[in-house]
């Protein structure tokens, strides 16, 4: 059985990271005025993790040692920490791009009277699959406990996941074996996970800035909310606590906590719904699937924790991945499976009664649509289509609240040439293949041998010519003798012949 099997890729963990650096200048002035007037900068989003294509607005907040809170005119900027430069980018006014999937350190940082302040916070970009780890980004005093790191794996195939960490700095934060992660000191670095029992041993890059103990006199300098990250059904609740510290690093008691719930879902259309709502006193009421982050403010200072809410049904399509040629069909089916509310795991047994399931291939516009699919889940490729362009099949239920929708990937393939099958010898009378079906794996095992020979009428094999040919060259090419390759995930048929003898051999290609 799967350990964890959530339908979202990513939960994750935050709260207000504060760097606190001065730049003085040599006038006695000026340290005077800072002995006198103490100040700090927070950023007020927390660590989170954004949808590749999405976009993002982050806010700052000036708060002085007597509670007094304004909005900076800061200067934004983004470091990468794992992935391409062009992750993403983030405008004057702190409005970000997910641009790629990635890791990143936000910084704001403000100028007044020749001081310099500036805080971070850490950013996880990602593109929903069929695997994660959680939480995607994290921000931790270094006087936390470890943190366990899940592993999410999206399959029907029962298989428990095994995963090798590791951390870019083990000074900073260090990671165990089973994934424990460690706070040491202040600093920021990368925790790797990768999943080493899949092909292709995907790995995800996880964010963590590691904070300490900032002397000032702030009445409250950071707020923990626990718990950091949960998981809840619609209908269910939740209490949150928030602990309020000082510049001193002492539990603050006498504040009042104001309670937001911010939904970061980007999945549902259609609803005008938040996925959860928060009473004054921390009480989380779960309301449809999705993500949400809970925010605890205090005099400007910002605590945040993460909830996943866990859709009631999971709606799998299949195939997942298809190549399909231009002017081609091909029948695509789904299946309605439960989230077993006990172990927050997918049933692997369909429901037997599902909804109706509505079939949809959304419109991008002109010649980037490559086709349609009709009430049944049948598509049918465009003749026109180029190969090489790719749409979205979704599959979806009335009830978008309860049933989170299923969808699948299709790529127009290469259209293949007639196949030349040649004049049949004299003596031939049948053709023997070696299998009808071969099963390649882009990552392990993508190639195979056909092997065919052609019979006369006493059954004995005979010197002929045989023709080998691919009716989806994007999926899997096929050589003069008979070595299938294996290209992209999907299906092909290669069909072997001999004048008017044939068989054909029915290819599925894997990741």
């Amino acid at each position: 059985m799967i350990n964890c099997l959530k339908t979202i890729i990513h939960i994750i963990l935050g709260a207000t990271l504060i760097f606190l650096s001065s730049c003085t200048s040599d006038s006695d002035d000026s340290l005077i005025i800072v002995a006198e007037n103490d100040y700090a900068l927070f950023i007020t989003d927390g660590a989170i993790s954004l949808k590749s294509g999405s976009n993002y607005q982050y806010t700052a907040a000036f708060v002085s040692s007597s509670s007094e809170v304004t909005t900076p005119n800061v200067s934004w900027s983004l470091e990468t920490l794992a992935g391409d430069e062009s992750i993403a980018s983030i405008s004057s006014n702190g409005q970000l791009t997910a641009n790629a999937v990635g890791a990143a350190i936000v910084t704001a940082t403000y100028e007044v009277n020749d001081i310099t302040y500036s805080a971070s916070v850490p950013l996880d970009i990602y593109t929903p699959g069929i695997l994660t780890f959680i939480p995607g980004a994290i921000i931790a005093h270094v006087s936390e406990p470890p943190l366990q790191i899940e592993n999410v794996y999206y399959a029907l195939t029962g298989e428990v996941l095994n995963a090798s960490y590791s951390s870019s700095n083990s000074n900073i934060a260090s990671v165990s074996a089973s994934g424990l992660i460690s706070f040491v000191e202040a600093g920021q670095c990368v925790i790797t996970a990768t999943a080493t029992n899949i092909d292709g041993s995907p790995s995800q890059t996880i964010p963590v800035l590691v904070y300490d103990d900032i002397a000032s006199v702030l009445p409250v300098a950071r707020i923990e909310v626990t718990p950091k990250s949960s998981t809840l059904f619609p209908g269910e609740t939740l209490q949150f606590e928030a602990k309020i510290y000082d510049g001193n690093n002492k539990v603050v008691s006498d504040k009042q906590v104001t309670w937001n719930v911010i939904s970061r879902d980007e999945d549902i259309d259609g609803l005008d719904l938040e996925v959860g709502t928060i009473n004054s006193n921390g009480l989380f009421n779960a309301t449809i699937y999705g993500r949400a982050q809970v925010v605890a403010s205090v005099d400007g200072v910002s605590g945040t924790a993460d909830v996943f809410v866990v859709p009631e049904f999971v709606i799998i399509t299949d195939p997942l991945i298809a190549s399909i040629a231009p002017g081609k069909t091909k029948q695509f089916t789904a299946s309605v499976h439960a989230m077993n509310k006990e172990t927050i795991t997918l049933n692997q047994t369909p429901e037997p009664s599902p909804p109706a399931i509505k079939w949809d291939m959304p419109s991008i516009g002109g010649a980037f649509d490559i086709g349609s699919v009709d009430e049944n889940g049948l598509v049918s490729i465009n003749e026109n289509a180029q190969p090489g362009l790719v749409g979205i099949l979704d599959a979806s239920a009335e009830d978008k609240s309860r049933y989170y929708s299923g969808g699948s990937i299709i790529t127009v393939s290469t259209p293949s040439p007639d196949c030349d099958c040649g004049t049949a010898d004299e003596n031939a009378n049948s053709l023997e293949v070696s299998q009808t079906t071969i099963n390649l794996n882009l990552i392990g095992n993508s190639t195979a041998q056909i092997n065919a020979q052609i019979l006369d009428t006493s059954g004995n094999s005979i010197s002929a010519t045989i023709a080998y040919c691919s009716d989806n060259l994007q999926v899997a090419k096929v050589d003069d003798n008979g070595l299938v390759v294996g290209v992209l995930a999907g299906q092909a048929t290669i069909t072997v012949c001999h004048g008017n003898l044939s068989k054909d051999i029915s290819i599925n290609v894997s990741l």
